[in-house]
């Protein structure tokens, strides 16, 4: 579960970061869904995946906050 770097996030564009929001958020959901019935073989996976979401939204917080101003 390799994510992208927020160079990377910076570069996309604002409806794609929401597509990409919701993608992982249902992964994450997924993720401990399996955590609670004991078959997640990587735990390391759950935290992986919730900073890869605070980073997706923090790009498209940023990208709404330049175009506001």
């Amino acid at each position: 579960m390799k994510g992208m770097k927020f160079s990377a996030l910076t570069q996309v564009t604002l409806p794609e970061l929401a597509e990409k929001a919701v993608a992982l958020r249902r992964a994450l959901f997924a993720l401990r869904v399996q955590a609670g019935q004991r078959s997640l073989s990587k735990t390391a996976d759950l935290r992986v995946q919730r900073r890869e979401l605070a980073r997706v939204l923090t790009a498209a917080a940023r990208r709404r906050a330049e175009a506001a101003s």
